[in-house]
């Protein structure tokens, strides 16, 4: 964080500008459709100052993405509730204007909404009575994305999986295929482990740490995707070192 460029450590320190800097760690220039898609959504002068933000971001490097995320949490809070939400549909919708989300879109998406104050955003919960073994095969789906997501090797995420249904003290369970590890099975996986309770989530999400620091070192993309899993369970959970 101490390295961030001063500019870009003063725009987020407003609600008007930090929304720019979430958008620009989303922006590929290699897309015309999101050029296209923000600059109808953007006054000029807000258009103007993305594109001056966007070197700044892509300079600070991948590990201090969420950082920067949560340090314009504050920022973002203040804004009204009719802000929060347009900054949300926009944030989703840049997402999604290539035709794919990638992981690191989902887990900001999901980092920036759990931030936002406004009830609205949120769904209604889910009575959250569940045990880990009744929904085993969206524990397997999680537990299999961050497994991927750090290993080199399939050896290594088999070994990675099994290490984090230890945990969860689940026995023998047939590892879902790195294509069945999609963002929208991850994230279908998860709405349907909002549901367990409280004790659970906690009993999952060590299984989800033990999964990322079987091989002793936790990637960027490790880190990112359980800061979001344990934010979508509404079990948040610090950044790694």
């Amino acid at each position: 964080i101490s390295h961030l460029p001063p500019a870009l450590r003063e725009s987020l320190d407003s609600g008007w500008s930090a929304r720019l800097v979430m958008l620009a760690l989303l922006v590929d220039r290699n897309h015309p459709e999101q050029n296209s898609l923000l600059e109808k959504n953007l006054t000029e002068q807000e258009w103007d100052a993305l594109k001056t933000i966007i070197p700044l971001v892509i300079e600070t490097g991948r590990a201090s993405r969420l950082p920067m995320v949560d340090l314009a949490a504050p920022s973002l809070k203040r804004l009204s509730d009719k802000q929060q939400l347009s900054f949300a549909r926009l944030l989703r919708d840049v997402s999604k204007s290539d035709g794919v989300v990638t992981r690191f879109e989902w887990v900001l998406v999901s980092v920036i909404q759990k931030h936002l104050a406004n009830n609205v955003l949120n769904k209604l919960s889910q009575k959250s009575n569940k045990m880990l073994h009744s929904i085993t095969e969206s524990v397997a789906v999680v537990l299999a994305t961050l497994a991927y997501s750090g290993a080199e090797t399939q050896e290594q995420a088999i070994g990675a999986f099994e290490n984090g249904l230890e945990d969860v003290d689940f026995g023998s369970v047939d590892m879902p295929t790195l294509k069945a590890c999609s963002i929208e099975a991850l994230h279908g996986a998860l709405q349907k482990l909002q549901s367990l309770r409280f004790t659970e989530k906690q009993k999952f999400l060590q299984g989800c740490e033990s999964c990322v620091e079987h091989d002793g070192k936790v990637t960027v993309a490790e880190a990112e995707t359980i800061r979001a899993i344990g934010d979508v369970l509404d079990c948040p959970i610090p950044m790694f070192a």
